[in-house]
């Protein structure tokens, strides 16, 4: 936990300094155009035109983004950026050159009426000057993340990314690590951040610090991608504000996973823990995220409360229109006989 703390608090150091630099940026830009002439200070913003893009699919990773991403594109009225994950507000937003227009640019010409939106899951981890840029562009925006069980997904990001180190030979395969090393992994804040990504809860508390209310964001529980695919996606649509549609049973019920290189969305490739690895090291890896699970429990619980309620509403409805189907199937048998 220590680790931890210490991470924050450097983000939080980070964060303070970039404030510092921006107010005396404004500062000298003021003194710059203080001679400006009325015409020229009633000109129209060259920001303030509407934004794009509407919605955002921020996190967590390893928690069924890609199959969400995959999902939204079966939409005739969403439009979604050509490659998956862009990366702008917590990579190229700070890049020279790679401006708002630029972002913008990440997706295919479409109609007016289509609602925009990208999926890049480590939005839910940015430092609160990058989520306040977010905002800043579109104060509307709807935000979606998936949440996860917090070991669980740490253990899903750890296997792919040590299968990918192992393939270049930048890592010991799994089988040839001890217990020690895949808890030191797994518990770790350095790259790939295991433990790190698995936190919801301060991501959450960003956003609605830095503009955005709750009612703009939703949060989704990731074993629905299995158990209830077809009631999580039209949560998700209704969330949006686009109709309903019905998504082929085949898409929904397989597990997409996006490529390294980011330009494409495929079927999962299965990674698995060396029997009995996880078994052993569970209670260590327990003790190791108690805290950080009660921050997310604490912080994200009124979200999902939300969200299930809106689930259970649908299977009441479902319910309700299953059995008025037999009623009439019965009714039309009997007059039949």
């Amino acid at each position: 936990m220590a680790s931890f703390a210490a991470s924050m608090a450097n983000m939080s150091a980070t964060a303070a300094n970039q404030k510092v630099k921006k107010k005396k940026k404004r500062a000298a830009a003021s003194t710059e155009t203080s001679g400006a002439t009325s015409s020229e200070s009633k000109r129209p913003r060259q920001d303030s035109r509407r934004p794009k893009v509407a919605f955002l699919g921020i996190g967590m990773q390893k928690a069924g983004t890609s199959w969400l991403y995959t999902m939204l594109s079966q939409h005739p009225s969403i439009c979604l950026s050509v490659e998956k994950e862009v990366h702008y507000w917590d990579m190229h937003k700070e890049e020279k050159g790679k401006g708002d227009e630029w972002y913008e640019s990440q997706f295919p010409e479409s109609s007016p009426d289509k609602l925009v939106g990208e999926i890049t899951p480590d939005y839910l981890n940015m430092w609160a000057t990058r989520i306040g840029q977010m905002h800043a562009y579109n104060p509307n925006l709807k935000l979606i993340v998936l949440h996860r069980e917090e070991i669980s997904r740490a253990c899903s990001a750890f296997l792919m990314w040590n299968r990918i180190a192992a393939e270049k030979g930048e890592a010991k395969a799994i089988e040839s690590m001890t217990d020690d090393e895949v808890v030191a992994a797994l518990t770790s804040m350095e790259p790939p951040h295991c433990m790190g990504l698995s936190e919801m809860g301060k991501g959450l508390e960003n956003l609605t610090t830095n503009g955005f209310k709750p009612e703009q964001i939703l949060v989704a529980e990731f074993e629905d991608v299995a158990k209830r695919p077809d009631q999580l996606m039209n949560v998700v649509f209704d969330f949006l504000g686009v109709e309903r549609i019905q998504i082929e049973e085949e898409k929904l019920k397989t597990n997409f996973q996006i490529k390294t290189d980011r330009t494409a969305v495929v079927a999962n490739k299965s990674n698995k823990f060396p029997k009995d690895l996880k078994e052993r090291i569970m209670g260590r890896l327990e003790k190791a995220y108690k805290e950080l699970k009660r921050r997310n429990k604490k912080v994200g619980g009124p979200y999902l409360k939300r969200y299930q309620a809106l689930m259970d509403a649908q299977e009441e409805k479902e319910e309700e229109k299953k059995e008025k189907e037999e009623k009439e199937t019965i009714i039309t048998e009997t007059a039949k006989s």
